[in-house]
């Protein structure tokens, strides 16, 4: 492929690995709004997310490889502000204020970062290989519920 073909179906290198992230979360504040309107805005946010954190960073070796390389962390930092202001507005479309709206995405955008940076440490403590999907031998979805209940009471009123 030539570096003009390229560059009109990816704006930048970085873009290769993050092609898919605009779209999952334009999918996941669809998500968001289409549940039920008494769910109160972090509890919508863990249900959302704990289906979707199978999809989330689920490569060892590009979460890795992601983490060591500055320029594309801070390209995944862009594209997950990206997202993380879709899903602002969709719990805003939902009535919930701005300020507790913006907070809650950004909180539950640090507990999947804490989630996936547990269980690549599980992975580097018990020597497991990290071929293509594989990571740590901690539960994700046990370790997202976790995180999501330890973050919960900042969020009741």
């Amino acid at each position: 492929m030539s570096r003009r073909s390229f560059f009109r179906y990816f704006p930048s290198k970085e873009d290769v690995l993050f092609g898919q992230l605009a779209a999952m979360g334009e999918q996941v504040a669809e998500e968001v709004a289409a549940r039920p309107p008494q769910e109160g805005p972090w509890e919508c946010l863990h249900a959302v997310l704990r289906g979707w954190e199978a999809r989330i960073n689920t490569q060892a070796e590009v979460m890795r490889l992601v983490e060591r390389t500055p320029t594309l962390r801070a390209r995944l930092l862009q594209k997950r502000d990206e997202a993380r202001a879709r899903i602002v507005e969709a719990l805003i479309g939902r009535g919930v204020a701005a300020l507790e709206a913006d907070l809650a995405a950004a909180a539950a955008g640090a507990a999947l970062d804490t989630v996936a940076r547990e269980w690549l440490r599980t992975a580097e403590s018990t020597g497991e290989s990290t071929d293509e999907g594989a990571g740590g031998s901690a539960d994700r979805l046990e370790l997202t519920d976790r995180v999501f209940a330890m973050l919960r009471p900042a969020f009741l009123s």
